[in-house]
């Protein structure tokens, strides 16, 4: 979205925010976010800091004004949209899809 060019509802940025970033909330923050491999598809990345490059999405309901991701996510966090309390792996066996 950020380096698409095209303009975007807050409804649509927090729909994809929702579907690539969660925050889980214990004794310190956990993100975790989806990413996409070219050769091994799809995974999840796990860090105690969101490291983001300074990307800007247009956004139409502010008149068509860039607003830096980051802060879009933060405001997700706060409005209890991506933030969890727990996270749980669950063991599978290996031949489980």
């Amino acid at each position: 979205m950020c380096t698409s060019g095209k303009k975007f509802s807050r409804a649509e940025v927090y729909e994809a925010i929702q579907a690539t970033v969660a925050c889980v909330q214990g004794t310190s923050k956990l993100w975790l976010i989806k990413r996409e491999d070219r050769q091994n598809g799809l995974y999840f990345d796990m860090g105690v800091e969101l490291k983001l490059a300074d990307f800007k999405i247009e956004i139409i309901e502010y008149g068509g004004e860039f607003v830096k991701l980051k802060s879009l996510i933060d405001q997700a966090v706060t409005r209890g949209l991506i933030i969890y309390k727990d996270w749980n792996f669950l063991p599978y066996l290996i031949n489980t899809l």
